[in-house]
């Protein structure tokens, strides 16, 4: 986009060269820049970032002194753009106006047709299976759309008929090889195979309204030398106009009323001179670089002899002033003075010379900024966010419902806002976690293990009814073991005791023989009965005696 120095530098060179009377005759595309070439000799090169590495097919309108170029330097986009130029090469910088899918195309020609305010253009598939003819409006908005879908041929150069209302186009096809042409607003009318004769590999094309004729570069399969042909509008006088049998090859064309102009694969331009009866090949004393397209400046010379000739063109020359050298519209068109202001400025420009980029430092922190509705609009990279992408975005997962905050802490990582009851840097920390933690986990083997804010100032981590039902549970849980314990001892005591068995004999003594009794009581005990006869003092009477039995 165009900055302030920029439009500093295009003034001061406006002012340095509109004192010259030198205009400049022919453009030439060199893929990295433009090559302004001038009669004397001189060329003036133009290299602008936004279409250096890409500028290949070249269209010029006379009337309102634009170029329009094509851009493929990306490889998945091709830009039609536009760029203002006085007549002694002061240009502005370049503007895009169509944008291009090509991802799956190969863009061929450009044209452009000032009566219609519309671009032609040509595109093949990949592979060559069709090709395409495309066109877009000029007109606000501007809109563009394929005209045509070509099965079977491979489209090349193509030129408009503003006079007649045609455009015409190469067919390199090598089956079937033609120079095509369609009627522009023709309702039910279809294209038109209308030279076919004397014809092998065409390519670029160029119109010479003077003379009614197309010229075409193409090969003479005899000698495999390439040529330049020609024919009449209707298709007829198809000629050899040169062969080249020195090894010129011929890359691109343009006329006007003094001769027919190519380029060449040897990195030079030249011009044979229609008034020259021996078609001798003139060297332009210009140093030129991979020369790509070619456009000349002069295309309506021949209204000055013969305005009846094309009333289109005629009439809308007439239409629009002829452009002051000081008054120039870098992105826009000179209309009819409206309140002073003489400029009528392309979409997402303003300003009296059309010199204001809405889009110029609209977007921040270096964002793309586009044009949505005439608007002003940003792209914004995944972490900003806001209508000018001054507001820095959140990149990452909150978990548990937290969200972003977008304010990032000193380590330049965004935090979570955690819902109550979850702590940590993605609320990953339930809070019941962190009251044990910090009651109990703080200063052991895993301090690190959950960030908890344990401090004594911060609010209770644990809600007060989470409190209660745990000490409940707790106090339940104790009285339980403690009724479990009572019960396990009192069963253990009952199986530790045995029953005891009383009984009371009467026993008649045997008869001692000594003061003293003694009993024996081996085999007393029988069937777990254990008999146990206690000592009895001599002087207790014998029926006093009495027995205990045990069972075991």
């Amino acid at each position: 986009m165009p900055g302030t120095a920029n439009v500093k530098m295009f003034w001061i060179l406006l002012s340095l060269l509109t004192t010259a009377s030198a205009e400049w005759d022919v453009v030439i595309s060199e893929f990295d820049f433009l090559d302004f070439l001038y009669s004397d000799g001189r060329n003036v090169s133009v290299v602008q970032g936004s279409h250096r590495g890409g500028v290949n097919s070249l269209a010029y309108d006379p009337i309102y002194e634009n170029l329009y170029f094509s851009d493929t330097s990306d490889v998945h986009v091709t830009h039609i753009k536009i760029m203002e130029v006085t007549r002694e090469a002061v240009v502005s910088p370049a503007y895009s106006v169509v944008s291009i899918n090509s991802s799956n195309l190969y863009f061929r020609d450009l044209a452009h047709d000032p009566v219609n305010s519309s671009l032609f253009w040509t595109t093949t598939d990949i592979p060559y299976t069709a090709g395409q003819i495309w066109q877009a409006t000029l007109d606000k908005p501007i809109t563009f759309s394929p005209l045509l879908r070509l099965e079977g041929q491979i489209p090349q150069g193509i030129v408009v008929d503003s006079c007649r209302g045609y455009i015409y186009w190469a067919n390199m096809n090598q089956t079937s090889p033609s120079i095509e042409r369609l009627r522009l607003g023709g309702l039910g009318t279809g294209p038109e195979s209308f030279i076919t004769n004397q014809i092998f590999s065409p390519s670029d094309l160029a119109l010479s309204q003077n003379q009614r004729m197309l010229y075409w570069i193409d090969e003479k399969t005899s000698s495999k030398n390439s040529i330049i042909a020609r024919a009449a509008l209707d298709g007829g006088e198809v000629e050899e106009f040169l062969e080249f049998k020195d090894g010129h090859v011929p890359k691109s064309l343009a006329v006007t009323n003094e001769g027919l102009y190519f380029t060449e694969e040897s990195n030079a331009v030249y011009v044979v001179y229609f008034s020259d009866p021996v078609r001798t090949l003139h060297k332009l004393n210009h140093t030129v670089y991979n020369p790509q397209g070619i456009a000349v400046r002069n295309q309506l010379a021949f209204l000055n002899q013969n305005k009846d000739s094309c009333p289109p063109l005629a009439e809308l020359r007439e239409r629009v002033p002829p452009r002051r050298n000081i008054t120039v519209c870098l992105f826009g068109k000179i209309s009819p003075p409206v309140n002073g202001i003489e400029c009528t400025c392309w979409a997402g420009y303003t300003g009296r010379h059309c010199e204001i980029d809405m889009c110029h430092n609209f977007c921040l922190n270096g964002e793309r900024c586009f044009l949505t509705d005439g608007h002003p609009t940003c792209d914004c990279a995944p972490d900003r966010t806001g209508s000018r992408c001054e507001l820095e975005s959140c990149v990452g997962t909150c978990l548990n419902g937290g969200t972003l905050k977008c304010n990032k802490t000193a380590s330049s990582q965004p935090i979570c806002v955690c819902p109550k009851g979850f702590y940590g840097p993605s609320c990953e920390t339930p809070s019941a976690l962190c009251e044990l933690y910090c009651r109990y986990g703080e200063g052991s083997l895993v301090p690190n293990l959950f960030q908890c804010p344990c401090s004594l100032s911060d609010a209770p981590l644990v809600p007060g009814r989470f409190s209660t039902h745990v000490t409940i549970g707790l106090l339940c849980a104790v009285a339980l073991a403690i009724l479990l314990a009572a019960l396990l001892f009192v069963q253990t005591k009952r199986l530790k005791s045995r029953p005891k068995i009383f009984k009371r004999y009467s026993v008649t003594p045997k008869p001692v023989t000594s003061p003293s009794c003694e009993i024996a009581i081996e085999n007393c005990c029988n069937m777990n009965i254990c008999d146990t006869v206690p000592w009895r003092h001599l002087d207790e009477p014998e029926d006093n005696v009495t027995f205990e039995f045990h069972s075991h």
